[in-house]
Order: C-alpha cells, then structure tokens, then sequence
C-alpha cells in the first residue's frame, strides 16, 4: 500500500521523531508504504486489552445502535462495503446487522499509550489542523474521526514515522468496531472533506472506498 503525502493521522507522530524536520524530509521524498507479505510480518507479541469503562460504554452505545437501526429498518448497513481483506468465516465481520466489525488502526508508541488509556480522541489530532490546511486542505480525506481500515497495509503506514530499524517494534491495534450507518464518499468528493452534518443527516462513519466502483 502506498501512502500519499503528509496524510493527517501520520503528523502528529512527525511531530514526536528526535529529528522533526529530517522526518518531513522523508515524509515528502519517501512516503511509508507496506506491502503486507506475510514474510515481511514477524509478530513479536499479542496483547488483548480489555478496559472495563470502554467496554461497558461500547455495550451501552451498541444496544443504542441497534435500537436505531432497527426503527429506521437498516438491517445490512454494511452492504455497500467492499471488504479488501475478507476472509472464508466471514471477518471482519462480527454483527452485519449493525456493521460491528474488526478493524485495524496503526498508531506511534505514543498514540497506542493514549488509545489504551483513554480511548480514542480524533480532537488530539485536530490540533494540527492549521498546518494540514496549509500542505493538503483538510485534516483527512474524510474530515475529522478516527481513521480505521481493515488492509493491514494501509495501517501499517501509520506507525512511527522514521523507523528506520527492523528490529524495533511497530503498534497496530486490531479494533472492535461499531459501523452503524455508512455514508459512502466518492473519491472525487475528498477533497477538504467536511464531515459536520454527518449524524443530522442520519449516518455514523464515512467509509472511502480505495477504487470507486
């Protein structure tokens, strides 16, 4: 997966390299890519992370979703989804009824502490809005959230920015997802995405298929 430039969720972890201004350098010259071969992976270890309050609020926020759903008749809110990594027992899938699913998000050291801490916090991010309005317009091709994927690949674009030693390790979170309602957004409409009017208008993720159909 090749990564374009200066992608939103990858300055922040600029910003923490030793050498902020040699890793703008490669980010510019020499954005990450990965190409996910299974030979290229060594997993060094697995952590499961289980956070009491999180996981009480997602049990409360997924029975508040189906209740949703359900009233407006949304039964499959996944369909117009094109998995890139489906696989034969049908992950990443865990609840098609309300697009529960499992999604990776790669992320610095830094970031993984914050996550497991705190949850996720798409605002720690917006902070660096000023400057990705001036390199690309917009703080991400879908506007502001969390940005998850199911292609490893893609992911593992976001780890460290200048780790340049095999040897030390990278972080990717494999998440438990709720999808709910998915607008989908055409690649020519990414452009300064804007995202605000995303629950009025009665959706709750964006999801940026990698090729239109």
């Amino acid at each position: 997966y090749p990564s374009e430039r200066f992608e939103g969720a990858r300055i922040k972890g600029l910003f923490e390299q030793p050498n902020v201004l040699k890793a703008f350098k490669k980010e510019l010259h020499q954005p990450p890519n990965h190409q996910a071969f299974i030979s290229s992976i060594q997993i060094a270890e697995l952590h499961i992370v289980y956070h009491p309050d999180l996981w009480q609020c997602y049990q409360e926020i997924k029975k508040r979703l189906e209740t949703e759903l359900q009233s407006v008749e949304i039964y499959n809110p996944t369909n117009e989804v094109h998995w890139q990594e489906s696989l034969s027992n049908g992950l990443p899938i865990l609840n098609s009824t309300m697009g529960e699913v499992w999604l990776y998000h790669g992320t610095s050291e830094s970031g993984l502490n914050s996550i497991l801490q705190s949850g996720f916090n798409p605002l720690e991010y917006c902070k660096y809005e000023y400057m990705l309005n001036y390199i690309r317009r917009g703080i991400g091709p879908l506007g502001r959230g969390t940005y998850l994927t199911d292609n490893f690949a893609k992911s593992a674009t976001y780890v460290n920015a200048m780790m340049e030693d095999d040897e030390i390790p990278r972080h990717i979170l494999v998440c438990r997802v709720l999808l709910g309602t998915i607008k989908v957004a055409p690649r020519k409409d990414r452009t300064g995405y804007d995202n605000t009017d995303l629950c009025t208008e009665g959706f709750h993720p964006v999801y940026g298929p990698r090729q239109d159909a």
